[in-house]
């Protein structure tokens, strides 16, 4: 699951707890390592030492393990990231938590937007032919630029929220972000090598596998008249300003989840930074980076998908002058 869909909070955690979990609401081991980043070893050691989670047994001993405990597991993993011990957490959201509540209705959550229940509807019923269309739909009605920060911003948290209630099982949370990641693909402009500017390099470190918000980034950034070289994630670092010499890119653009690990965060685009060369502006996005305080000059963090197009409008035309 794309972690720009997870809230990762114990709000979340809760609000699925509150909802008796159903058979139909269980995840594997191995989808719960994938998804949280949190090892099959960990989560094992985890049961026998601290009693969480608590994974339901099926035949031949397989766990599997409700949502409502998947969120507190993302919120774990929020934690130790920002430098916390397992033996300060597990324990602790773990009492606070306990079993899901029997009695408790549902915190009331606002409705959702129509064009969010209609798209829920068609991933409930694995359309995706017509999820398709209706996202072509929206884009030629609004324009890359108001499709990706509007539409597509209320979807991607819409259809999180549609996972974190238990409407949406994981596979088709997929289904969205990949029928999006190829719509996006196909409906990006087509930038000539020799008329476009700046050049941008989009791509991500190792162990950040999402890529979702670099296929967004490169669409605007391409609506607004940039040319972008996209590598797809996981280049490795020493080949980063190779590739940014290769094709004489000014911007080298990361993006990083909330669930890249927080404190190699800093270290890695220190590192980068130091073997790019001083005009090549380091530029980076997603909740992973939003979490960075100070960082060293030539280097600029995104809060949005607009922040980001706002300045690289103001960089061309500066550049035009």
């Amino acid at each position: 699951m794309n972690t720009e869909l997870k809230s990762g909070s114990l709000a979340g955690a809760t609000a699925v707890a509150r909802n008796r979990v159903v058979d139909e609401r269980l995840l594997s081991i191995s989808a719960v390592a994938i998804e949280t980043g949190l090892s099959k070893e960990t989560l094992r050691k985890w049961e026998d030492r601290y009693g969480f989670p608590q994974p339901e047994r099926r035949a031949a001993g397989r766990r599997l393990y409700p949502l409502w405990q998947v969120a507190q597991l993302f919120e774990i993993k929020r934690r130790l990231d920002a430098g916390a011990r397992p033996a300060e957490v597990v324990p602790d959201l773990w009492r606070k938590a306990g079993s899901p509540p029997e009695d408790v209705a549902p915190a009331p959550r606002a409705p959702r937007a129509p064009i969010v229940t209609e798209a829920v509807a068609l991933l409930q019923d694995g359309d995706h032919e017509a999820l398709r269309a209706l996202l072509d739909r929206e884009h030629a009605a609004t324009g890359m630029r108001s499709f990706l920060i509007e539409t597509v911003a209320t979807l991607c948290r819409g259809v999180g929220e549609a996972w974190h209630d238990g409407d949406l099982r994981v596979h088709q949370e997929h289904l969205f972000s990949e029928v999006l990641g190829r719509m996006l693909d196909e409906s990006t402009p087509r930038v000539s090598a020799g008329t476009g500017a700046p050049r941008v390099l989009l791509t991500t470190v190792p162990g950040e596998l999402h890529t979702l918000g670099l296929r967004m980034v490169r669409a605007l950034f391409a609506d607004l008249g940039a040319y972008c070289i996209y590598l797809g994630p996981q280049i490795p670092l020493a080949e980063i300003p190779e590739a940014a010499a290769l094709h004489r890119t000014s911007i080298v653009g990361l993006s990083f989840s909330h669930y890249f690990p927080r404190r190699q965060f800093v270290p890695v685009v220190q590192e980068l930074r130091a073997t790019l060369p001083p005009e090549t502006a380091l530029w980076l996005g997603g909740g992973g980076a939003r979490r960075a305080r100070r960082l060293g000059g030539g280097m600029r963090v995104f809060d949005s998908l607009h922040d980001a197009g706002v300045a690289l409008e103001t960089l061309r035309a500066g550049t035009a002058k």
